[in-house]
């Protein structure tokens, strides 16, 4: 009996349980538990992954290449139908793998032109190779230096071939837009065609006079056997030369002393081995200078130079009086090695007051300044080196077959003897071959010029209208371009190598004079078309070069060997890749090229057709390393881009370019701030997953009824036009930095910490119409941001699109976002959440959807507040407010103090165990209990 009567209580206790169970749940066996109501909340649901593995990334990367990157190029071209946007490619040299800088380079590009194509501009870009040079027939030389021309071209054809090859790969697998593997839609400086367009760019200069030949002195690399451009120079900062103050006896002294004392000019020289080809001595007439005594000598000084020599030569220098230099014109003395050649002295204006002694020692075969004094008196100029950087058979006996630079320098010194005056070392920077990194002289030489004297006025012009990116250096690049174009006397686009495009001229044997004509130049395109290349001009004897139709005589022609300078390849590239007609609006390179590709086709372009070639110039830095550093293998601090792709996928590597290549000289690559990237990438990854598994892939056109936005959802609508319109202005000023700056604030503060924390509950648990719109301004979100990202990591982007739609993302007609400018929500909503942040800090450790919350102020702090809880002195727990605080229920009091007070107590009841944000004494809370049953669950 007793045992019936406990098991009749226990049947009665469950029995009541069930009763006071909420009616309103289905009706099941168990007690309530959270796990039963998953059914019933709008969780979100997408299969793209939170994550990829290396391996993952590899493949999905090649998939969106295949399927959608690849016909990117052409489906635009046929799509858009605004006028062109023209980024101008400068060439990669084809020499290798690739380097971080060309990351930046390229990619940089590629953020420009995505950004482009997604706002519907059709984009013209057109990449190319650089294909000849030294570098190149280097390696085609590198086992067997005794090798024929011909044999040289083909080898060094063929390691190009392979070069290009392989960036090419690697520039797609980067994503970079292009029609990579069409002909017609990339360049390279070896096909037949580009050279075609080449000899005739060539010919119309010629043709103009603004292309001749000359004697004159350039940068000879006795290393490299040839001439170098400006270009193609580095400069060695810690570089020991001599330096040498030596004297000549002046002959004739006009009075200065007495006739039976020596007067001597002193001079300063860090290049005693040009001194044999010593053929005068410059002042300056505009200069003041005086005769001073030295142990006992009288020397012919400038007067500024005075206190300065004593110093250097650790000497008393005593003045003695002032000289009029127009004296100095009827002056003679003895050349500083054959004492029996007197030579006069010369008024130039390149003398200075602040340097040597006020007297310049003149080689117009040795340097610029001295050839153009000579120049001017037409009087034929000494040579006494040749191509090996040796003193040749015309040299004093005493210095022939000897290296100029070493024991050149060592023999002159010795045999200057008593002419010495103090002899020293100095460190100085010093030009060297880019390529060899050996140094360099100056060395007249019979070469090709192109006379940029006639073209420099107009160039300068030019450039004063390119406006220079980034704008806050763009007043320095514009000076630097204009001040470089300005003190560039010539331009020497000869080389004396085989690798390259040859010079179209033959020569007459006896006066050495070039012979170019329409009918030559035409010939040879025809044979160019015929061979392929110009292989031919080391092939073809004289006879065979000539047309038929030529009247001159084959026995007294000569073929030129030399080429053209790989400046002139690349320079005249806008005539090939951009038809002949366009001007790019932009050109990208790095900022080595303000003395190099940007010269040289502004040079070019100007010349023949009287216009800049570009309107626009954006100049990156350098990559460097954390600490400030080159990168260099002998440094061991060398990070491949294509190690970071394997590691951390291509958009880390785009993502890192966009954040530290357009704000500085210096782009520093690290570990630590590419896995910085990686990071950032991640947690717009998972935020895009979140938007995906709200949006769903069922039909959402974005379409919001605006009267159904409460004010939080119309400031995230205002904080998304705020980011689309910032982004937009920063991609227009190639600020990517900022760009993804702004990704990062948006996608995790605005977004993720802010808008979607704060509307969970009526996402999850809402009604099915605040599910509906809440998924309608996800979708503005979702695309806002991914037409924000895509140019910078497309890849991303693309696969994340996949999950909705089978199709290109690119390809969708988007059109223009939607501006929202719903200001007033936005101070609402931002005023409300300082409220909320002062509120939060004052509570530790306590779950807020347990409190009820008293807000104290006076009319003006409670006016925005007022207008998200309308209730005023009644608690509430519906209103905006509440969801804004995420607290159970809120109180307004209007009082008069000035400051707000927050105070707040917790509620006994529990929490709905649907919601967990409605309290509850029995069962589901009442919007919980609605929304079951407009679903048909109870």
């Amino acid at each position: 009996m007793i045992h019936n009567l406990k098991r009749l209580r226990i049947c009665h206790e469950k029995f009541i349980k069930f009763l006071n169970r909420n009616v309103n749940t289905k009706v099941e066996t168990e007690v309530n538990k959270e796990v039963k109501f998953t059914s019933t909340i709008n969780l979100p649901k997408t299969k793209f992954p939170a994550r990829l593995n290396s391996t993952q990334k590899t493949q999905t990367e090649t998939s969106i290449i295949e399927k959608h990157l690849s016909s990117l190029y052409g489906w635009q071209r046929e799509n858009h139908k605004t006028e062109d946007y023209v980024l101008h490619d400068g060439p990669p040299y084809a020499n290798g793998d690739l380097h971080m800088g060309h990351a930046v380079n390229k990619i940089l590009k590629d953020i420009i032109l995505k950004d482009r194509i997604m706002k519907g501009t059709r984009v013209h870009y057109h990449p190319g190779w650089d294909c000849h040079g030294l570098p190149i027939e280097l390696k085609a030389l590198k086992n067997n230096k005794d090798v024929p021309p011909n044999q040289i071209r083909q080898r060094a054809r063929k390691f190009a071939m392979g070069a290009i090859e392989k960036q090419r790969k690697s520039f797609e697998c980067w994503g970079v837009t292009g029609s990579w593997q069409s002909e017609t839609k990339t360049y390279k400086t070896f096909d037949k065609n580009y050279i075609k367009n080449q000899l005739q760019m060539f010919y119309i200069m010629y043709e103009k006079g603004l292309i001749y030949k000359a004697i004159k002195p350039v940068y000879w690399s006795p290393s490299s056997q040839t001439a170098l451009a400006e270009a193609e120079l580095e400069y060695d900062e810690k570089f020991v030369s001599p330096s040498l103050y030596f004297r000549c006896q002046i002959t004739n002294n006009h009075d200065i002393v007495d006739n039976d004392v020596k007067l001597y000019a002193l001079i300063w020289t860090t290049t005693p081995w040009t001194l044999p080809a010593n053929q005068a001595i410059c002042f300056n007439s505009n200069l003041n200078y005086c005769l001073v005594k030295i142990s006992g000598d009288f020397y012919i000084v400038g007067s500024n130079t005075i206190e300065n020599l004593s110093k250097e030569l650790d000497l008393d220098v005593e003045f003695v009086k002032e000289l009029n230099p127009k004296i100095f014109h009827d002056f003679k003395y003895q050349h500083p090695i054959n004492e029996k050649e007197i030579l006069p002295f010369f008024d130039g204006s390149h003398v200075q007051a602040d340097k040597g002694t006020g007297l310049v020692h003149t080689a117009p075969s040795h340097g610029p300044d001295d050839f153009l004094v000579f120049l001017n008196k037409k009087i034929p100029l000494k040579s006494f080196v040749d191509g090996r950087g040796c003193y040749n058979s015309s040299a004093p006996d005493f210095l022939q077959g000897k290296e100029v630079l070493t024991e050149g320098n060592d023999f002159v010194i010795k045999h200057l003897d008593s002419s010495v005056v103090k002899l020293q070392e100095i460190k100085h920077s010093y030009p060297i071959d880019w390529r060899t990194k050996k140094p360099v002289i100056i060395l007249a030489s019979d070469q090709w010029f192109i006379d940029t004297e006639r073209i420099k006025t107009k160039a300068i012009e030019e450039a004063d209208k390119v406006e220079f990116f980034p704008q806050k250096s763009s007043h320095i690049y514009k000076n630097v371009l204009k001040i470089q174009l300005e003190k560039r006397p010539y331009w020497c686009i000869s080389r004396q190598r085989s690798w390259g495009v040859p010079i179209p001229v033959l020569y007459d044997k006896t006066t050495k004079e070039p012979i170019l004509n329409k009918n030559f130049l035409n010939h040879w395109i025809k044979m160019l078309e015929i061979n392929n290349s110009m292989d031919f001009w080391w092939e073809k004897n004289v006879e065979e070069l000539l047309p038929e139709s030529s009247e001159f005589d084959v026995k007294n022609l000569m073929k030129g060997s030399d080429i053209l300078d790989i400046w002139f390849d690349s320079g005249i590239s806008w005539s090939y890749a951009l038809d002949g007609t366009k001007v790019a609006d932009l050109y990208l390179e790095g900022v080595d090229q303000m003395t190099a590709w940007f010269q040289s086709s502004l040079m070019t372009s100007v010349g023949i057709r009287d216009i800049s070639p570009y309107k626009n110039i954006f100049v990156h830095g350098f990559v460097v390393d954390e600490n400030g550093r080159k990168m260099s293998k002998s440094l061991g601090n060398v990070i491949s881009p294509e190690v970071i792709v394997r590691k951390y996928g291509t958009d880390a590597l785009r993502w890192w370019v966009a954040a530290h290549s357009t704000q500085h000289s210096s782009i520093p690559v690290s570990y630590k701030l590419l896995e910085d990237g990686v990071n950032n990438l991640i947690k717009i990854r998972l935020t895009l997953k979140y938007l995906l598994g709200v949006i769903g892939n069922d039909e959402n056109d974005g379409k919001i009824n605006e009267a159904k936005l409460t004010h939080l959802d119309k400031f995230i609508l205002h904080k998304l036009s705020e980011f689309n319109e910032n982004v937009a202005s920063c991609y227009e000023n190639f600020q990517f930095n900022k760009v993804v700056t702004m990704l990062n604030h948006f996608v995790n503060t605005d977004l993720s910490s802010c808008y979607l924390h704060l509307v969970k509950d009526r996402l999850y648990c809402g009604y099915d119409t605040e599910h509906c719109q809440l998924k309608k301004v996800l979708m503005n979100c979702y695309l806002g941001l991914s037409k924000s990202l895509w140019p910078i990591a497309p890849f991303l982007i693309e696969e994340s699109w996949s999950y909705l739609k089978d199709e290109s993302f690119y390809r969708q007609n988007f059109g223009e976002l939607k501006k929202w400018n719903f200001k007033e929500s936005n101070e609402i909503v931002n005023y409300a959440m300082d409220v909320r942040r002062e509120f939060y800090s004052n509570i530790k450790d306590l779950n807020t959807w347990k409190l009820n919350v008293v807000i104290s102020g006076n009319n003006q702090n409670l006016k925005y507040l007022k207008i998200l809880h309308s209730n005023m002195n009644e608690p509430s727990n519906a209103t905006e407010l509440c969801e804004i605080f995420q607290v159970s229920s809120i109180t307004l009091e209007q009082v008069n103090e000035a400051d707000l007070q927050i105070s707040y107590s917790e509620v006994d009841e529990d929490l709905c165990p649907r919601c967990r944000r409605f309290t509850t004494t029995n069962g589901v809370c009442k919007r919980c209990e609605n929304v079951l049953k407009q679903k048909c669950w109870i």
